[in-house]
């Protein structure tokens, strides 16, 4: 904090470029990329799973759309996706974890259940994340 904002800047470009260090966690002490490892895992599973839940929705609706042009189905399959397009994933996700919280005091579990040790509670924990992402 002894020099310009440029000036760290363009050190902490030069650490990613020279050495491929995206710097140390102001929190945990640790580096950066660590912490980006560790979660990484999470996110591919995540990521996988929305695509599937993308694609099982998305294939039949746009096929139906595709056979049924300028019909009262394919105006509502058209609408759907582009108000799912439009709605900010988030902002979804905020309501879907704050609103059971304020009217059934639910809200998700916190600790993450690996898939290796029990399949069915991961898949039952990530589907909601992955409906709202995909």
């Amino acid at each position: 904090m002894d020099v310009p904002i440029y000036t760290q800047y363009g050190r902490w470009i030069s650490e990613i470029v020279v050495h491929g260090s995206l710097g140390e966690s102001l929190w945990a002490s640790i580096p950066v990329t660590e912490e980006i490892a560790a979660r990484w895992p999470v996110t591919f599973e995540l990521g996988i799973l929305a695509l599937i839940i993308t694609q099982i929705i998305a294939l039949p609706i746009g096929i139906y759309s595709a056979l049924r042009q300028n019909t009262w189905g394919d105006y509502l399959g058209r609408t759907f996706a582009i108000f799912c397009i439009a709605v900010p994933s988030f902002w979804l996700a905020t309501l879907v974890i704050v609103y059971p919280a304020i009217w059934w005091h639910y809200s998700p579990p916190i600790l993450l259940i690996p898939f290796n040790k029990d399949p069915i509670g991961n898949l039952k924990m990530f589907i909601i994340p992955a409906v709202i992402l995909g």
